[in-house]
């Protein structure tokens, strides 16, 4: 039986990681540019995309 107990687990960083992976992805879809609150590591603001794309050059 189910009694609603956890174990002395802290699983905080866990549901962060998720957070920014949701987020990120979603943004992405979305096709966001700027900055988002970000809570990887303590609350921050952090830029999306984080790098800029170089386009590839033909190689032919």
């Amino acid at each position: 039986m189910h009694r609603g107990l956890l174990p002395d687990v802290d699983i905080w960083d866990g549901i962060v990681l998720v957070r920014e992976l949701i987020t990120r992805i979603l943004l992405s879809e979305i096709g966001f540019q700027g900055r988002y609150c970000c809570y990887v590591g303590g609350l921050h603001d952090r830029n999306f995309p984080e790098a800029a794309t170089v386009p590839l050059e033909d190689q032919s």
